[in-house]
């Protein structure tokens, strides 16, 4: 498990039973094999700039937390690689960087673990070998113990090390920040631009000041509502309307579970549960348990870690009606055992092995909460500093809920808005994936998508009435394929947005999705007149009231809030109090939904999953992929073998 080796916001079982050592040490040979595996490709990513289509590529760390921030996760990583990547400038040799020796340092240590483990295991169980002999303790052990005895020690990068990773750690305002700044290049195939990382928080803290001033100058409020508190925002999802988007959990709303027909373990968790089951508000409940800060090497190995885990062991499908991923439950287990297959013997009666999917359900929800603990760490250190000038700091911590198995969750629009103004300051290229269904199939059709600030700030809101703050607008290109693979500074991932568009509501591009429908396999044919319609609707369509739409019109967040607690009542609610006007135009964007052709209505784009990748990479899987289904990596979940 890669929560015993990288401790997070759960501590494991403060003593292990001798006859559990085995187990534990599977637990470790795996989590150190994913780890491994995870920073190798982060390094060839980063340092090597690997742009070959046989890399799993950025998408391996696109990661299921079930809260349904698949955008956060997107920001993230490509905050991550662009801050690395410009930090190397100064290096000759990547591979001597400061990033380049602790990431070299990290791998040989789980390396050594790894083997240690293994070996470990042979002797216990082939050899027969008392555990007092290797160092364990006769009766019982801790995790750390035997982490101890087989000479682990978590490597700590020259970044900030005095910034200690704690399991009770307290949130920090003075989180390390850089912002990107970012020209905008003159075409979107040639983005040459090289980002620039500041030494400050000024660059989405402006962002959200001119938010704010604009708001605030539009629809004044009282002063006593100006407040100052945390924003946090992320995103959430449903699995019940016809909106979702893809990294939706079904069982409870929360994690883990998909559907009926899979296993459900039952399990007694360490997670930090309610005693009356219920979400609970921030508000009131102190501050974030992690803290986003891109010089602290702890930080940065969970988060390569655990999103690798996540990606790898997660799969599309399609559940209750909608298309949602779950964890395969299985597959961890069955990795485990293929690495120390010649080095255990399982008959040995003085050892247990487990049902391991009871043992992954635990390390998963762990990983899962730390993740969305983080992502709204991110948007919080990053935005903070601008809240203190409007009720929009007590809106957020009055809304950001924390599940009953611990995930961290902000309402969807709000957050969305904060996104979206993130995006047009940095002019970022979105490269959105759209399947069309027509009457013979589906066609993929890729866009180029570039968001801008409105110069013109006198005439913005009366050009743009339906938009939040700045005006933004989203210059659209229509591309091909080729158009994709020929562009140049291929090793710089994009934000991929995907969706789906069909003449109906969700339920149509579900049945015509369906494996017995005759629709379910690619049209190729370029004359299509339907596909044909669609390139034009989406050329002429204002995407930036179409996104505003569908983030509004879904659902706030991916588990209930309580009993007799409607969601949409409770944050509309808070709205009205703390920032009314924000209710007004959210309720606006909800009711053109279905006329913009979203949410409600697929007729123009229904945004489906957000990713991070390379232009020629996304291409290139997509060509292989035969149905219409979201777009993951190919990332072997079997050893292989030697």
């Amino acid at each position: 498990m890669a929560a015993l080796l990288f401790p997070s916001l759960i501590s494991p079982s403060p003593s292990q039973r001798r006859n559990l050592y085995t187990a534990v040490l599977m637990d470790l040979v795996r989590g150190s094999s994913d780890a491994i595996d995870a920073l190798k490709l982060f390094s060839d990513l980063v340092l090597g700039e690997r742009t070959d289509s046989d890399s799993p590529g950025f998408m391996a760390f696109d990661a299921h937390v079930g809260d349904t921030s698949c955008q956060l996760r997107a920001g993230m990583f490509l905050h991550i690689v662009s801050f690395h990547r410009n930090s190397l400038r100064a290096c000759a040799k990547p591979e001597q960087s400061p990033l380049g020796v602790w990431l070299s340092q990290t791998i040989v240590a789980l390396d050594n673990l790894r083997t240690e483990a293994k070996k470990a295991c042979g002797r216990l169980t082939q050899e027969r070998v008392h555990p007092s002999k290797l160092g364990f303790g006769e009766k019982h052990d801790t995790v750390e113990g035997i982490l101890k005895t087989l000479g682990w020690s978590e490597p700590v990068g020259d970044f900030k090390p005095e910034l200690k990773y704690a399991h009770t750690r307290k949130h920090s305002n003075d989180a390390r920040v850089t912002i990107p700044e970012i020209s905008p290049s003159p075409s979107p195939l040639d983005d040459s631009t090289n980002r620039q990382y500041l030494g400050s928080r000024r660059g989405l803290s402006e962002i959200c000041r001119r938010l704010i001033s604009a708001l605030t100058t539009l629809y004044p409020y009282p002063a006593s509502k100006v407040g100052s508190q945390h924003l946090i925002p992320t995103l959430a999802s449903d699995c019940e309307k016809s909106s979702p988007l893809v990294t939706y959990n079904a069982v409870e709303s929360d994690v883990l579970f998909p559907h009926k027909e899979s296993r459900v373990v039952e399990i007694e968790s360490s997670l930090s549960t309610l005693a009356d089951g219920r979400a609970v508000s921030l508000e009131n409940n102190g501050l974030l348990a992690t803290t986003w800060d891109l010089h602290d090497s702890r930080m940065l190995v969970r988060y390569l870690v655990f999103t690798y885990i996540l990606s790898k062991y997660k799969r599309f499908c399609r559940l209750h009606g909608v298309v949602g991923a779950r964890i395969d439950l299985d597959a961890p287990g069955n990795y485990a055992f293929e690495m120390v297959r010649n080095d255990v013997d399982l008959s040995n009666i003085h050892y247990k092995h487990p049902k391991i999917p009871g043992r992954t359900v635990l390390e998963i929800r762990n990983l899962q909460a730390w993740v969305s603990d983080l992502s709204c760490a991110w948007l919080q250190a990053l935005a903070s500093p601008a809240v203190t000038q409007s009720g929009l700091g007590r809106l957020l911590a009055k809304t950001t809920q924390k599940s009953p198995k611990n995930l961290t969750v902000m309402p969807t629009y709000v957050g969305y808005l904060l996104l979206r103004e993130l995006w047009a300051k940095n002019s970022e290229i979105i490269v959105m994936v759209s399947r069309r269904f027509c009457d013979h199939g589906f066609h993929t059709n890729f866009f180029l998508a570039r968001l801008k600030f409105v110069q013109s700030e006198g005439k913005r809101y009366q050009d743009h009435p339906h938009t939040i703050g700045q005006h933004v607008i989203w210059e659209l290109q229509h591309v091909t394929p080729e158009m994709l693979l020929e562009s140049r500074y291929q090793a710089k991932p994009c934000i991929i947005g995907m969706g789906v568009s069909i003449d109906g509501s969700y339920s149509d591009y579900m049945a015509a999705s369906s494996p017995d429908s005759p629709r379910k396999q690619p049209h190729d044919c370029h004359d299509c007149a339907n596909n044909q319609a669609h390139v034009s609707d989406m050329l002429n369509t204002d995407h930036d009231r179409l996104a505003l739409a569908f983030f509004a019109h879904h659902k706030h967040y991916s588990f209930p809030l309580g009993k007799d607690i409607d969601e949409a009542d409770f944050v509309e609610d808070n709205m009205r109090e703390e920032v009314p006007f924000l209710a007004e135009h959210w309720q606006k964007s909800v009711d053109e939904a279905e006329s913009l052709g979203t949410a409600t209505s697929l007729r123009v784009f229904e945004w489906q999953h957000i990713l991070l990748e390379s232009k020629a990479r996304i291409v290139k899987r997509m060509a292989l992929q035969k149905d219409a289904m979201p777009v993951s990596a190919d990332i072997p979940v079997l050893p292989s073998q030697e």
